[in-house]
């Protein structure tokens, strides 16, 4: 069923700049997409053939492209029907989110720096630069 209704706003998620990603799963109940927008944002998609909606969770860069929880949009993973236009509906709002790209840059520097205290031993550096990443994310 997912892959029908995907295959259905293809056009519609390209036109969006947005690339799609099926996920490999070894259950057969659950199939899974990931859509990926160049604002940094994208959508995990699951259609669990026992649940009448698709389970949609926006997800991010900046968030190594986990569910991202700290977002506009939803503080969780919202249900739409399986249907095209409810689906495209949330990916549209998905690929008009506003980048955080300051937030995304900061936690990318604190990482870079956080690599570097591991190479050196720097366990104490290292923990704070870990405290700082999770005061970014939060």
């Amino acid at each position: 069923m997912l892959k029908e209704i995907i295959d259905q706003i293809r056009s519609q998620i390209d036109n969006l700049k947005g690339s799609i990603e099926p996920v490999k799963r070894k259950s057969k109940i659950l199939k899974q997409y990931r859509i990926y927008f160049p604002n940094g944002y994208g959508a995990s998609i699951i259609d669990n053939t026992y649940n009448k909606n698709l389970e949609v969770a926006v997800i991010s860069k900046a968030n190594a492209w986990g569910v991202d929880y700290n977002n506009d949009l939803f503080t969780d993973v919202t249900e739409c029907q399986k249907d095209p236009d409810s689906l495209f509906e949330l990916l549209e709002q998905i690929a008009e989110l506003k980048t955080d790209s300051k937030r995304l840059n900061t936690i990318t520097n604190i990482v870079y720096k956080a690599q570097d205290a591991l190479r050196n031993s720097e366990y104490e550096y290292l923990d704070q630069l870990l405290g700082q990443i999770l005061t970014e994310v939060d």
